[in-house]
């Protein structure tokens, strides 16, 4: 549940700023756009991120958008594969995972 708990949170917050949010899977997002200042992915506790959004993540931050990762974010790729080592988004997050207690 903490999944959703996160995300529920998060959209919470937001509305309560007056910010209007959506809740999408990450499929229905449009990685096609020129431009994304003043837009914002957060990932609320997504634990495994597949690797085929990868680059669509890392371009979508070039492009001005904003991301935001909390919890274990990227601990696994879409095949269960523990990410620890040699972080594949370590650019884009700013740092690698080194430890999960």
């Amino acid at each position: 549940g903490g999944v959703m708990k996160s995300a529920l949170s998060y959209f919470e917050a937001l509305s309560e700023m007056g910010v209007q949010a959506n809740l999408k899977e990450i499929g229905e997002f449009d990685f096609t756009k020129d431009d994304y200042a003043g837009s914002a992915i957060i990932l609320a506790h997504q634990v495994a991120i597949p690797s085929r959004y990868w680059k669509s993540i890392e371009t979508f931050v070039s492009k001005g958008g904003k991301l935001v990762a909390d919890g274990l974010t990227g601990y696994y790729d879409e095949n269960a594969v523990c990410m620890l080592k040699d972080f594949p988004l370590a650019g884009l997050f700013g740092a690698n995972i080194t430890e999960v207690k």
